[in-house]
């Protein structure tokens, strides 16, 4: 016996593959900049493929305690889950392109934990990948 179920969609697929922009600003309003994530899916083959290549990776860093679950969260989110970002300064206020070795080193960075927090709960939250235009700016 085979059945066909009606699922509902939670989210657009195409939407949470190419990523939504979303507008990080501290409490007073203070600008760390746009960052374009691709949903954070528990359920993402891909997103399963880079925590198991990240655990294997850092296997004994994870036993011995020098590589924290933090660094594995952030090795994971780089890796996957952030794909662009704009309005990001360095110290002289120029835009620093997007590139993984510059987004570790942001994120690594004292002050930036605000950021990614935030940027980690809007990925994972599949009301963010709905049907908006995938240019729409979701703030915090």
């Amino acid at each position: 016996m085979t059945f066909d179920f009606a699922i509902p969609e939670r989210f657009n697929d195409d939407l949470a593959e190419q990523g939504v922009w979303f507008e990080i600003y501290a409490e007073k309003n203070q600008h760390f900049g746009d960052f374009k994530c691709i949903h954070a899916n528990p359920e993402s083959t891909k997103l399963k493929l880079a925590q198991e290549r990240a655990q294997q990776r850092n296997q004994k860093g994870l036993r011995t305690g020098a590589f924290k679950n933090d660094d594995l969260v952030l090795e994971i989110f780089l890796d996957v889950v952030l794909v662009d970002w704009r309005g990001v300064k360095d110290s002289k206020g120029k835009d620093v392109p997007y590139s993984k070795a510059a987004a570790k080193a942001y994120f690594s960075t004292k002050g930036t934990k605000y950021a990614l927090q935030n940027l980690m709960v809007y990925a994972a939250d599949p009301t963010n990948f709905d049907k908006a235009d995938p240019e729409e700016v979701v703030g915090n």
